[in-house]
């Protein structure tokens, strides 16, 4: 099975990232902090994701750049529990954020396990603001 995540769906415009900050909802899964937006959209709905790890729990551009990568590869492999999910011609803009203040590349199974959960517990988030 195949897991893409091609340019598309990578949020770049600091227009549509500041509304998810501004006006966006929230679902907390620990240690992460999904932000959420729905924007109306003819035709296909996709997601669209930007990563955040902050730089103040962070300092080093190594480690936050290794969280990003290890949000991405989660993110990409669970996607597809969140497609089903998007109600017709709406857009999702997504913004994860790492939020503990350690990050172990030893632990890997452990985070892999916590977010899923997190996404499943988005999952349920969006569920219910969808009806």
């Amino acid at each position: 099975m195949s897991f893409p995540f091609p340019k598309s769906e990578k949020l770049c415009n600091p227009l549509h990232i500041q509304k998810i900050f501004e006006s966006g909802k929230s679902c907390k899964g620990y240690p992460f902090l999904f932000k959420y937006h729905f924007v109306e959209q003819s035709g296909e709905s996709f997601i669209q994701v930007v990563m955040v790890v902050p730089k103040k729990k962070f300092s080093k551009a190594v480690k936050r750049n290794a969280i990003k990568r290890f949000l991405r590869e989660s993110y990409r492999h669970q996607k597809h529990l969140l497609l089903p999910l998007l109600p017709p011609g709406r857009r999702l803009h997504l913004a994860i954020m790492y939020m503990s203040t350690r990050f172990e590349p030893q632990a890997y199974q452990q985070q892999w396990t916590l977010f899923q959960k997190a996404i499943q517990q988005l999952c349920y988030e969006l569920e219910k603001s969808s009806r």
